[in-house]
C-alpha cells in the first residue's frame, strides 16, 4: 500500500529543511561560542595582568624594605655606642693640618676611609661627596676624608699623587687625610672588638666623640642612613643650644 508522502518522513525533517541551523533550533546564536571564548581569554589576561601587578608591587615593597635595612645597618655595628679611643690623621691633599680627636669635639663628624684602588669606594665616592656638600656649611659638622692604601705603611708620596689625580678627575677639592700607620683604624677596631678592617668604612661620631654609626663596605642605601643619622645628631645638638639661647633672653 503506497504510503502518504506527506506523512512519511515528516518527523525526520531537520531544522535545516526550514532554513534554520542547529544552533538556531536551540535558540542560540551561531557566533556565541566564539564570544564565550573571547570573554574567557579576556578574563584570563586580566588575571595574569593582576598577578603581574601584584608581583611588581611586592618586589618594590621588598626593595624598599631592603633599602631601609641597608640604611639602618650602620646603626647595628658593634662599635656603636662606644667612644672612639683615638683619632690621628695626617694631611695628604688640600690641607696641612693634622687632626686629633680633641680637634673635633663638639662637632658631628663623618669619617670616610677609602682608597682609589678600591672598586666599592669608587662607587660610593659620589654619594660621600654629596653628603659633604649637604652638610658642609654647618660649623658644627666636620667631614674627614681619609685616603688609604691596601696595606699599612707604604709609600706616602704614591698615595698622595694617586689621591690628587683621582680628586682632579672627579672635580673634587675637599681636604683629604691619611692614616698611614693605621692609628685611627686600629682605634675603631678596638671600639668594635674586631680584628679586620674593610674598605670603604664610614664612621659617624656625635659631639662627644661617641660612635653612632659605622657602615662597612658599600651598598645602595648606605648614604641614606648616613645622611639621616647626621641630620638627627645635628638636630639633637641644636635643640639644647636653642633652649639656652631662649633662656638667656
Amino acid at each position: 500500500m503506497p504510503s502518504d508522502s506527506s506523512e512519511q518522513g515528516q518527523p525526520g525533517r531537520s531544522a535545516k529543511a526550514f532554513g534554520l541551523s542547529d544552533a538556531d533550533d536551540l535558540g542560540e546564536s551561531p557566533d556565541r561560542p566564539a564570544k564565550s571564548r573571547s570573554r574567557m581569554t579576556l578574563v584570563a589576561l586580566l588575571i595574569v595582568l593582576a598577578a603581574a601587578i601584584g608581583l611588581l608591587t611586592l618586589s618594590r615593597w621588598k626593595d624598599a624594605q631592603l633599602s631601609t635595612e641597608r640604611a639602618n645597618s650602620g646603626l647595628r655595628h658593634p662599635a656603636v655606642g662606644e667612644p672612639l679611643p683615638e683619632l690621628h690623621l695626617e694631611p695628604l691633599v688640600g690641607t696641612e693640618t693634622t687632626v686629633e680627636l680633641a680637634d673635633v669635639k663638639g662637632q658631628v663628624v663623618l669619617i670616610n676611609y677609602w682608597g682609589t684602588w678600591c672598586p666599592p669606594c669608587r662607587v660610593e665616592f659620589p654619594h660621600i661627596v654629596e653628603l659633604s656638600e649637604r652638610f658642609g656649611d654647618r660649623e658644627d659638622f666636620r667631614f674627614l676624608s681619609v685616603s688609604c692604601i691596601a696595606q699599612l705603611g707604604g709609600d706616602t708620596s704614591r698615595l698622595q699623587s694617586d689621591t690628587a689625580a683621582y680628586l682632579e678627575h672627579q672635580n673634587v677639592d675637599f681636604p683629604v687625610y691619611s692614616d698611614i700607620q693605621g692609628i685611627s683604624r686600629w682605634a675603631l677596631l678596638q671600639a668594635g672588638r674586631s680584628d679586620s678592617f674593610a674598605f670603604p668604612t664610614t664612621v659617624v661620631l656625635d659631639r662627644q666623640g661617641v660612635i653612632q654609626g659605622v657602615w662597612v663596605g658599600y651598598a645602595s642605601g648606605y648614604e641614606q642612613g648616613m645622611g639621616n643619622l647626621v641630620d638627627r645628631l645635628l638636630d639633637a645638638s641644636a635643640e639644647p643650644a636653642a633652649s639656652e639661647s631662649a633662656g638667656a633672653k
